[in-house]
């Protein structure tokens, strides 16, 4: 039997995780919250996550395909099941959830995401330069975000439809350490 650890830190700032996990892998984590709710996580013998219960007691399952670590389906707590199908490489395909609305996925040939269309039929694409660095994303609702990168591939700004841009810096380590928008200036440090 494994012992239960405090992991301060974790999450956002007033939140704790506790974890406990035997020697098969086989447990359950908790996350708490500020107002002290609990969500608890079960795993099963190969450490796939297989039930997430909410603070009210609420249940949600997860079945995964026989084999592969790929998710089949998803039950709620009132035995609502969303299934999921994937292509031979294993690439989600499509998602149909109890009442029936589905959403497909299409991939360019390089195995990343073309387009995902939603249960009403509006479709989200992606554009990749030719590094595969997504250029632009037009979404569902006709909104387009352009992506802008420097010479060593990262991500500098991003440039949206109704002419707002969100501009990054970063560190000689390449770790992001600014993100600057019409709101202000936010800086993260490591």
């Amino acid at each position: 039997m494994g012992l239960d650890l405090l992991i301060t830190g974790t999450g956002d700032q007033d939140q704790a995780v506790v974890e406990h996990r035997d020697h098969v892998r086989q447990g359950h984590a908790t996350v708490v919250d500020a107002l002290g709710r609990s969500t608890t996580y079960g795993y099963n013998a190969a450490g796939r996550r297989i039930t997430e219960t909410n603070p009210l007691g609420l249940v949600n399952t997860t079945v995964y395909e026989e084999t592969s670590n790929r998710i089949a389906a998803v039950v709620d707590p009132l035995g609502n099941r969303t299934t999921y199908t994937y292509d031979l490489a294993g690439q989600e395909r499509s998602r149909q959830d109890a009442r029936g609305g589905r959403v497909t996925f299409t991939y360019i040939a390089t195995g990343k995401l073309q387009s995902i269309q939603n249960e009403l039929g509006s479709i989200t694409t992606t554009i990749y330069d030719a590094v595969g660095s997504p250029r632009t994303v037009l979404d569902a609702n006709g909104w387009l975000k352009t992506y802008v990168y420097d010479d060593l591939r990262r991500n500098t700004a991003i440039q949206y439809g109704d002419g707002t841009r969100v501009t990054f810096g970063y560190d000689a380590l390449g770790n992001r350490v600014l993100m600057r928008d019409e709101t202000g200036t936010t800086t993260y440090a490591y």
